[in-house]
């Protein structure tokens, strides 16, 4: 009976190194697909680098850009509202001569009118 349960005991073993053995195995298959998608993702990375390099260059191009264009609108801006105050300023100056013209314009057509 205790040679029995030996035996018993060693096939167990055997079948749990069996077991262990596989998934050794199968732990390194599983480490060299690993290995071989990093190779993979690196390559990936050193063929897309120059592009994204290139994209932040362009970007940096125009941020540039756009910060030349907002300073140009702002002064541009500037501009108009000066050449607007010029033309509100020189309408304020203007007004009692356009009345004054106007008042005479009204005063010769009553007079032709009238005669």
């Amino acid at each position: 009976m205790s040679d029995d349960v030996t035996f018993q005991l060693n096939g167990r073993f055997d079948e749990v190194v069996g077991l262990l053995g596989k998934l050794g195995d199968r732990m390194e298959a599983f480490e060299k697909r690993q290995s071989e998608l990093e190779t993979k993702v690196d390559a990936r990375l050193h063929e897309t680098r120059p592009i994204w390099e290139q994209v932040l260059s362009r970007l940096t191009s125009i941020e540039q850009r756009q910060e030349r264009m907002e300073q140009r609108l702002e002064s541009m801006d500037r501009r108009v509202r000066w050449v607007y105050d010029e033309f509100k300023d020189l309408k304020m100056r203007l007004r009692p001569t356009f009345s004054d013209v106007t008042k005479l314009l009204n005063d010769r057509m009553t007079s032709r009118n009238a005669s």
